[in-house]
């Protein structure tokens, strides 16, 4: 997989100039701040692997079908949840 830091790290600031402002805000966005807030993290340990000369893999904490399994269903669970 190729990744253009350039792309990366532009990304990583965007998400963090939307995470400040949700953190601003009330209601279920500021709740939405602390998941973007965990995705600037891990674009952070991407970009300081990638500058390591590291190989950023990624990987599962639990068997791929367990974890394919355990997503869909919280899939499901959320577009019913929408559907209310």
């Amino acid at each position: 997989m190729k990744i253009n830091l350039k792309k990366l790290t532009q990304d990583k600031e965007a998400l963090k100039a939307v995470q400040r402002e949700m953190t601003d805000m009330q209601g279920p966005q500021k709740a939405f701040s602390k998941k973007l807030n965990a995705i600037i993290a891990f674009y952070d340990e991407i970009e300081r692997d990638l500058e390591m000369c590291g190989e950023s893999i990624v990987e599962l904490d639990k068997e791929r079908l367990a974890a394919i399994e355990e997503r869909n269903k919280m899939l499901a669970f959320m577009k019913h949840a929408d559907d209310m």
